[in-house]
């Protein structure tokens, strides 16, 4: 979701020093009021949130339940406004090596309208979305097109209550798209959201194998092209 001429995602990376807690000084050092609204990653790999121990918006803070060697990376990645009528819900699933279909538990079990609202995590690795085969709003239930090995960390991301606007189209979205690189170009043109990618650059996040990476890597950017 982003207003006009506002900037609403941000991303920031750190180096850890010894301490579990960092501060954070993009958008003025301030933190959204929720915490399901801030994504923590360490060498790439997803943190749910009960990883952070505390949170303090207005001093721009987390802090997480261990210490960070200081040869890793930790990247912060947060909306800065969503409208009151949006949410980011997080849960968390241990796959029992059997089971596709996981049934959510959180925001009164209710999913997202749509698979593109969704993010799927696993083992903290993002996979597209594809895998998943299909979506009950009703009974919250989301269904894998395989069945993720016993032990698999299964975290699912989702917005809920999306804002239509008065001529019926929805205000918030989301788009992904997987391209399988060919070794030699560094350039990427999505098909996704009739070729468009938004204006500014912390709104668009890249993983690499399934791994987060800072989008500092990106050295351009064409949002009509």
């Amino acid at each position: 979701y982003r207003s006009e001429n506002e900037q609403a995602v941000f991303q920031e990376v750190f180096v850890p020093t010894g301490s579990d807690t960092f501060t954070v000084t993009k958008n003025e050092g301030v933190l959204p009021s929720s915490l399901y609204k801030l994504f923590v990653f360490i060498n790439g790999i997803f943190l749910d949130y009960e990883k952070v121990s505390s949170f303090s918006p207005g001093q721009g803070q987390f802090t997480l339940n261990f210490t960070p060697d200081t040869s890793d990376s930790i990247a912060a990645v947060w909306f800065k406004t969503l409208p009151e009528s949006n949410k980011i819900i997080q849960e968390q699933f241990i796959a029992d090596g059997t089971q596709t279909t996981f049934t959510v538990t959180k925001n009164g079990g209710k999913l997202a309208k749509t698979k593109d609202a969704i993010l799927l995590m696993r083992n903290g690795q993002h996979i597209n979305n594809d895998y998943i085969s299909g979506i009950n709003t009703t009974n919250g239930t989301i269904t894998m097109t395989f069945a993720p090995d016993q032990g698999d960390d299964i975290t699912l991301i989702w917005f809920v209550e999306e804002f239509v606007t008065p001529t019926g189209t929805a205000a918030v979205s989301m788009f992904q798209e997987e391209f399988t690189a060919d070794g030699t170009s560094a350039t990427f043109t999505v098909t996704e959201n009739e070729g468009k990618l938004p204006e500014d650059l912390p709104s668009i996040m890249i993983y690499r194998n399934g791994q987060f990476i800072s989008n500092q890597f990106i050295t351009s950017h064409d949002p009509v092209a």
